[in-house]
């Protein structure tokens, strides 16, 4: 009987409840020690694999291979990147559509690495293999989808049991993974990071990768020979440095070199006007007519096909991109004689301010002037072009005779001293000629300076004796006066820009350092002017100005101390300031014509 009621039970329907908890408790432990998704989320592992793929599939990080294909010298960087050279010396610039897995012809070279190999300085070391390595992972995660992540990041929370507690308490919010934090992982994978030296502050080293540094490091030597040996174009790279030769980057090099025909046939005709090609459309450098009187000189006409579309670029569509300035014809022949005939270098210091060339051909200087004092004039009319051509035209014989007073005393001391020391005058404060305008704007140009028989010795005792004048005058007899700025004090790139906001602040930092600025108050006052006190990160100060004009700013000047020149990250950052106040100033104007639309309702 008793074995009768246990096979009974062994078989009845609540074995079979107890078998199948059984089961799945056996079961359920297999599901927790399941792994979880790579970075927390699904979408980020998939595209890490798919870029992973990718590389691998695609050898991403062999830096070079070499073909020749029918007279056609192929050089491909990371299989990512084509350069092709013809037998006429032309080339072509494809990259490989990883998406569609295909080599497409292009001509914008953002994305493309940079492989120095030009000066000698730029090439001791070969650690730029990693920027290229760096460049192909994002082409890679790009082709696998990176761009279509979301990019914000959630807050997750977990639930965790908690001893004493019969339910699951939720934890500490934790944020999920970025896309940019995937991406970071990623490439510091393979080409490893910078890491702190011990005991050294500022001092860093490379913690490697899986990409070992001596093998890319050959890659990185065997690209830039081939470079040299099938690609480089001596007669395109001897333009390149007429143009700018502190300016000879690779992807720099391939843009011109995409204009060969048209590049050469201004080198052998025109060097020394070369430069003028970066703000001319590529596809007129072939033109007969290109340097002519009939494009660069107006004779009584409105504007000139130089002024025009297609041999002006539109805006950001040169050869190298920059709207900083623009190249246009002039009204008297004089300037265009002047300019075609002026060394290479002064060409390339030329900004497209048409008063200042007209003038310095007016001027007439017969003797022979140093290079680098016709280029000391051109960056100081730069800094001063509004003020120039708005003098140029009530004082055009006062502003000859200045620079003939300028560069015939250049032209002494050249000829008594060297060239050596011209220079170093150049940099010195009885050199600046930013500091003479100043004087002869707001006083010298009224009272008929500089006179027939001036010489700059005596000009720049005036000048002294004017600015220790202004100096004084607003110390001791300040007007008093204040206005306020959009802009606060703002960093930019480290740099601090602090407004001066009353007439004492602008005395203080005209006495400090050298210059006028204390008689802008009156400017600054109606609204008309900004000034700015500089500071850089390593005490260097300067002090910048712009006008306010209609609701647009208009970037006027920006000095060091004694009129001194500027570091170029402190011009680079005070550029950015004038464009920051003219923002402020467009969202001033729109918040009150929205007001005043909400008043008139």
């Amino acid at each position: 009987m008793l074995l009768r009621e246990v096979a009974a039970v062994r078989g009845g329907p609540r074995v079979e409840a107890a078998r199948a908890l059984a089961s799945a408790a056996c079961e359920e432990p297999a599901v927790r020690r399941r792994a979880r998704e790579a970075f927390g989320r699904a979408d980020l592992a998939k595209v890490y694999r798919q870029a992973k793929d990718l590389i691998i599939t695609h050898k991403l990080f062999r830096l070079v291979r070499y073909a020749e294909l029918e007279g056609v010298r192929q050089l491909t960087i990371s299989n990512l990147w084509r350069i092709e050279r013809f037998a006429d010396g032309a080339i072509r610039i494809l990259e490989h559509d990883l998406v569609h897995d295909a080599w497409v012809e292009v001509e914008d070279l953002a994305g493309w690495p940079e492989v120095p190999f030009f000066p000698v300085r730029e090439t001791r070391t070969l650690d730029w293999w990693r920027e290229i390595a760096r460049k192909a992972i994002w082409k890679a995660l790009n082709a696998a989808g990176y761009a279509e992540l979301p990019q914000y990041r959630r807050l997750v929370t977990r639930w965790v049991e908690v001893k004493g507690s019969p339910f699951p308490v939720p934890a500490p919010g934790q944020q999920e993974m970025s896309a940019a934090h995937m991406a970071y992982r990623m490439i510091e994978r393979y080409i490893g990071k910078q890491v702190k030296v011990k005991g050294k502050t500022g001092v860093y080293r490379w913690k490697g990768g899986l990409l070992e540094s001596k093998s890319m490091q050959a890659g990185a030597r065997a690209l830039r020979a081939g470079f040299f040996e099938h690609i480089l174009d001596g007669e395109v790279l001897s333009a390149m440095r007429v143009i700018d030769y502190r300016n000879c980057s690779f992807t720099r090099y391939l843009s011109y070199a995409r204009w060969r025909e048209g590049l050469l046939k201004v080198a052998r005709e025109h060097r020394n006007l070369l430069p003028l090609l970066r703000r001319i459309n590529p596809e007129q450098w072939t033109r007969n007519n290109l340097f002519s009187r009939t494009l660069w000189v107006r004779g009584g006409r409105r504007f000139t096909a130089l002024d025009r579309r297609p041999v002006r670029p539109a805006w950001g569509a040169g050869i190298e991109g920059d709207d900083y300035w623009r190249v246009c014809s002039f009204d008297d022949g004089a300037a265009w004689r002047w300019l075609s005939r002026a060394s290479s270098v002064v060409v390339k210091e030329w900004r497209g301010g048409r008063a200042i060339v007209t003038h310095l051909a007016l001027a007439k200087v017969s003797v022979r002037v140093p290079v680098c004092a016709y280029v000391h004039v051109l960056r100081a009319a730069e800094r001063r072009q509004e003020s120039i051509e708005r003098y140029a035209g009530s004082y055009p014989g006062q502003l000859q005779q200045l620079l003939r007073v300028y560069l015939i005393h250049c032209a002494m001391l050249w000829k008594e001293q060297g060239h050596g020391y011209v220079r170093g005058w150049l940099r010195s404060e009885a050199g600046n000629v930013s500091n003479m305008l100043d004087y002869l704007m707001n006083e010298g140009f009224d009272r008929g300076q500089p006179e027939r028989n001036a010489t700059w010795p005596a000009l720049l005792r005036r000048s002294e004796d004017w600015h220790k004048r202004i100096a004084i005058e607003h110390l001791e007899g300040e007007k008093g006066l204040q206005w306020s700025s959009l802009l606060g004090e703002t960093v930019i790139e480290g740099i601090v820009f602090t407004p001066l906001n009353n007439s004492r602040a602008l005395a203080e930092e005209g006495y400090e350092m050298g210059h006028c600025v204390g008689s802008y108050d009156g400017h600054c006052a109606k609204g008309a002017y900004q000034v700015y006190a500089v500071r850089e990160p390593d005490g260097r100060r300067s002090t910048l100005g712009f006008r306010v004009i209609e609701g647009h700013t208009r970037w006027d000047q920006h000095e060091g101390g004694r009129h001194g020149r500027v570091s170029t990250a402190a011009l680079r950052a005070g550029k950015q300031l004038v464009r920051t106040y003219a923002e402020a100033l467009a969202e001033r104007s729109e918040a009150s014509q929205a007001v005043q639309a909400v008043a008139e309702i």
